[in-house]
């Protein structure tokens, strides 16, 4: 698995496996209400596309 990610100052930076072993679902860090504002599978979303 590979990615990357743009820090506050713009630069690019690789993101490690251990960086995706450490990322945390969205449920367990934000809060319900802002969870309920996005629709959580495709058979959920208007036009069954991914979110951009």
């Amino acid at each position: 698995m590979s990615g990357k990610l743009i820090d506050d100052e713009g630069e690019v930076q690789e993101l490690t496996p251990k960086d995706f072993k450490n990322i945390k679902p969205a449920k367990g860090v934000l809060p319900k209400e802002l969870l309920n504002v996005f629709p959580k599978t495709k058979s959920q979303r208007p036009d069954g596309s991914r979110p951009q």
